[in-house]
């Protein structure tokens, strides 16, 4: 049986987050800040929601991989939140989005 709970649950936070990297990352004006979002967090989402929750012919067709399908997409999910939490955080600390400068 598949569990479209937990799928669904996983889904709701990809969500949320997308929306608040979006948000965020349109108040940022430095490219290179702009670029990690996208590095570290937008390619994670992408891959959560187009690869392992998305398009059923991408995930294994019988359901004893489904937990282990599952088990991964909350890790690059967990990865992706955890990243922007601490981007976000250090960013507010550095003058907040509008005025943030990446070097290197």
């Amino acid at each position: 049986m598949s569990d479209t709970a937990r799928r669904d649950a996983l889904l709701k936070r990809s969500k949320t987050l997308r929306e608040k990297a979006t948000a965020f990352n349109d108040r940022l004006k430095d490219m290179k800040a702009k670029d990690f979002v996208r590095t570290m967090v937008f390619h994670r989402l992408d891959d959560v929601d187009k690869f392992f929750l998305g398009d059923h012919k991408s995930r294994p067709s019988m359901e004893m991989w489904e937990t282990m399908w599952l088990d991964t997409a909350e890790t690059m999910l967990r990865i992706a939140e955890d990243a922007f939490a601490k981007f976000e955080g250090q960013v507010q600390r550095y003058g907040g989005p509008e005025n943030v400068r990446l070097v290197g």
